[in-house]
């Protein structure tokens, strides 16, 4: 019946109604509905070609599919107006047998723009219309009805009792991409045998689970084929296998995104179809992503990583002091060594799933961010700053919280007892979030694409895994014996692990200054300047032996100095523009930046492409560099091979690089992707520590 329907269309037996406002071929009434009472010269206004169709009868969408035809209009206007390209709603799927169109039923608004010329000088504009359609049900059966109106001349003003119905119609079309909060990109695969349609979030709204892709030309998908969305970190991939009947891959890919659960329903896509698959695309690296890992190997790594932390040289300052309170309790019962090494543990353990929590939360908001994301803070960098440096004076005797030395991270942490332990393993994990230990990066990928209850699972073997060599040295009291016994040589090193800890300050310091400027950087050391005085004038007014008021005023001198110097010289370094460098150094490996266009136009050239993706608070980054990337023999091999070297800088926030970390199943840096030249489908992710030998058998293949 389908294909009888065509034979009649093509043979023109159609049946054509008197030209009115209103007409009715068989199942279908069609209108011309203006949204003016009047014309005036030189004001567009609107008209929308109304469809009504009888229950079960459908007509079909600019694309109608494996079958139908889309509905037409032919416009007849006065003398010097002209008519604009009809607006087509969001259409529906209609599988029928297993042949897919896409149309619509019950009624439908297409809508036009009618332009008036500033010269008409008619008193009455006459707008006559013919349309065409093909209209099925169990049979489908051609359509055509001759429409028009009159309006008379007038203001132009929209016509308040037509304006609902315009607004309705004006929500059934597809929204620009920039509505939606989306990025949308299309990519080959699989051979130029089918497109990538890959949408990730670039504002505060999530892509949804529920995705369809409406081609706007035929034959290019095979409509058969059902479109599953698959996540990637936040971002969706659609996997659109082209048809067998389709002449290649177009230059765009134009057509419509429906989506269900989200604040937008349909978006219009545009966009270039690039002849390569997304960077990190399913399949691409050859080490396990994260989210392709299984959940008890997630659980392992992210153990093994928690563990190595230990001796990374973020966390090294806090462990020390951890060591130097394991020496303290030497001479203390097992039970209660074994009790401070629980609630160390513990503030290791629920630090960790509060800073999950927090992205999880972060994430499901629209932020685009991942692990170590509150060090692109450049206040939580001077706040963190500020926090060591005080705890360094501390230990140097300057001035002294609750008799302990034992702990970190204020005066919490710096209290005796249960408190000071719980506290210092906060602290020990806030440090260590500028390091990315091995196995974490595939650990903590798995996790951020998992449900919460797994995220915080691994999050939880993240801190178990740290927690762990104190929860073994408390429970084997013998191994305590083998430690130093307490005496006066612990205020040298008491003294010794304060010089550790203004080490890290130091190093906040240039995590400041390297998202900041000098400027911002001479106002840091301002504020510690501030604060050592204030801690001086606690240490001298504020002891045991003063009285009440001398206390209060070094408290109040204390806080005061701490409060004005953060809001006059921290709040306005820290939030003033970075003045940052360029990425190449003078004799080093010429450094690009990165983009996602910088990365295409590097493997359009077939040579091999090396991506960095760094950041200047990240130490295992730092340390990679200069032990790895930045020494004359992976300099020279870079040269030689004629490496295009892309650095993508996650230091500051930058929602495209987070999402190319997620491609590749991770949630922070370092991370290390090398294009093999002409394989630029198959890129190679190195070790998140590496050696010079490493990057040389990735690079040179020997």
């Amino acid at each position: 019946m389908r294909m009888l329907g065509f034979i009649l269309l093509m043979a023109g037996a159609m049946a054509a109604t008197a030209a009115g406002p209103e007409a009715r071929d068989k199942h279908v009434v069609a209108s011309l509905v203006p949204e003016v009472a009047s014309v005036a010269p030189g004001r567009a206004f609107t008209v929308a070609v109304r469809l009504r169709m009888d229950e079960g009868w459908h007509t079909y969408w600019r694309n109608s599919g494996d079958s139908g035809m889309p509905t037409s209009v032919e416009w007849r206007l006065p003398e010097g107006f002209s008519a604009g390209g009809l607006e087509w709603p969001t259409p529906e799927r209609i599988d029928v047998g297993g042949i897919i169109s896409f149309g619509y039923h019950g009624e439908i608004w297409l809508l036009a723009e009618i332009a008036v010329p500033k010269d008409w000088s008619g008193s009455e504009a006459v707008i006559g219309a013919k349309v065409g359609w093909l209209m099925c049900k169990e049979e489908c059966i051609p359509g055509e009805a001759e429409v028009e109106i009159r309006l008379p001349r007038g203001d132009g003003a929209v016509d308040p009792a037509r304006a609902a119905g315009f607004a309705a119609a004006r929500s059934a079309l597809p929204r620009p991409v920039a509505d939606a909060g989306w990025e949308v990109g299309a990519f080959a695969a699989d051979g130029a045998k089918a497109v990538i349609l890959r949408i990730a979030p670039s504002g505060a709204a999530p892509v949804p689970d529920k995705l369809y892709f409406f081609a706007a030309e035929s034959p290019l998908v095979d409509h058969a084929v059902a479109q599953a969305p698959v996540a990637r970190g936040g971002a969706r991939e659609l996997r659109l296998p082209l048809s067998p009947a389709a002449e290649g891959l177009p230059e765009r890919l134009i057509g419509v995104l429906a989506a269900e659960g989200g604040a937008v329903r349909a978006i219009e896509i545009d966009v270039p179809l690039v002849k390569s698959a997304p960077p990190g695309g399913a399949g691409a690296a050859t080490a396990p992503k994260g989210e392709d890992i299984p959940l008890g190997l997630a659980l392992l790594f992210a153990f093994v990583g928690g563990l190595v932390l230990n001796v990374m040289p973020c966390v090294l300052p806090v462990i020390s002091l951890k060591v130097f309170s394991f020496m303290r309790q030497g001479g203390e019962r097992p039970a209660a060594v074994m009790a401070h090494s629980l609630v160390f543990s513990a503030g290791v353990v629920v630090s960790f799933l509060a800073r999950a929590g927090l992205l999880l939360g972060l994430r499901a908001a629209g932020q685009a961010i991942g692990w170590g994301f509150q060090f692109q803070s450049p206040l939580f960098v001077a706040a963190m700053c500020a926090m060591v440096f005080v705890l360094s004076l501390s230990l140097f005797g300057v001035f002294v919280i609750g008799g302990s030395l034992m702990g970190a991270g204020s005066g919490l942490a710096a209290k005796e007892g249960m408190a000071g332990s719980f506290f210092s393993g906060v602290l020990a994990t806030t440090l260590a979030t500028p390091c990315t230990a091995p196995f974490m990066g595939a650990a903590l990928g798995f996790a951020l694409a998992q449900p919460a209850a797994v995220t915080l699972a691994v999050f939880a073997a993240l801190g178990a895994g740290m927690a762990a060599p104190y929860l073994l040295l408390a429970a084997n009291p013998a191994l305590l014996k083998l430690l130093p016994r307490p005496g006066a040589w612990m205020e040298t090193f008491k003294q010794f692990t304060g010089f550790l800890m203004m080490g890290t300050a130091v190093w906040l310091l240039w995590v400041f200054g390297a998202t900041r400027s000098p400027h911002a950087v001479v106002m840091l050391v301002a504020y510690l300047l501030l604060l050592g005085l204030g801690c001086w004038l606690v240490g001298q007014f504020a002891s045991p032996v003063r009285g009440a008021a001398s206390k209060a005023l070094a408290w109040s001198g204390a806080g005061a100095l701490a409060v004005a110097g953060w809001l006059w010289l921290v709040v306005p370094a820290a939030t003033a523009g970075a003045e940052r460098g360029g990425l190449t150094e003078d004799g080093g490996i010429a450094w690009r930046p990165y983009s996602a266009e910088s990365l295409r136009e590097a493997l359009a050239t077939d040579k091999p492409v090396f991506v960095d993706f760094t950041a200047e608070w990240c130490l295992s980054c730092k340390v990679n560099e200069r032990v790895a990337l930045e020494i004359a023999p992976t300099r020279r091999l870079f040269r030689e091979l004629g490496v295009i070297a892309l650095k993508a800088d996650w230091t500051a926030r930058d929602p495209a690089i987070t999402r190319a970390l997620e491609s590749f199943g991770r949630s922070g840096v370092p991370l290390y992707v090398y294009y093999p030249p002409g394989k630029r489908d198959a890129p190679v992710v190195l070790p998140e520590v590496i050696t010079p030998g490493i990057v040389r058998r990735a690079i040179g293949g020997r």
